[in-house]
């Protein structure tokens, strides 16, 4: 096996347990004060890596999609790009089959937008500029149903800010 070290540094555990991420590291990284960083073992190496929002809030996204399909019985997804990343309901695959005939950058605006495919309705909500969440529906949403899907997409925004 061949290692390559691109970065090398040697820092000491302080009583408390801490140590200091060298600035090359860092920078290499991208980290900045506040990232979360995601700390595992592999074969007696700690490996560190910045760790995302989404990765930090994966498990709450998926129960708000959860209560939302046994609410409302409406089958949703929420992707990065074109890669599904947290889906919940019965329908999955119709959305799988419209983000793959439909290019999602057109729907990067931050409200609530119909699209449609197949003679069928998907919602589309854009989220911090990176994320899209999709929800398939049969009939057209009231005005109601975009207040709630609204209020889904300002709370998940407001998750991926902390």
């Amino acid at each position: 096996m061949i290692i390559i070290k691109e970065i090398g540094a040697i820092r000491k555990l302080d009583e408390l347990g801490r140590i200091v991420i060298p600035k090359s590291v860092r920078e290499k990284l991208n980290m900045e004060q506040g990232d979360n960083i995601e700390f595992y073992v592999d074969d007696n190496k700690v490996m560190l890596k910045k760790s995302a929002p989404i990765d930090v809030h994966e498990e709450e996204i998926f129960k708000l999609l959860q209560l939302y399909y046994t609410k409302f019985y409406r089958s949703s997804v929420m992707c990065e790009g074109d890669n599904i990343i947290i889906e919940y309901g019965k329908d999955v695959s119709l959305i799988e089959a419209f983000i793959k005939n439909k290019n999602l950058s057109l729907y990067n605006k931050k409200v609530v937008m119909r699209g449609n495919y197949n003679n069928k309705n998907f919602y589309i909500a854009y989220i911090n500029d990176k994320f899209h969440l999709i929800v398939y529906e049969d009939k057209m949403f009231s005005i109601s149903d975009v207040e709630i899907l609204n209020f889904m997409v300002d709370y998940i925004c407001k998750l991926l800010k902390e």
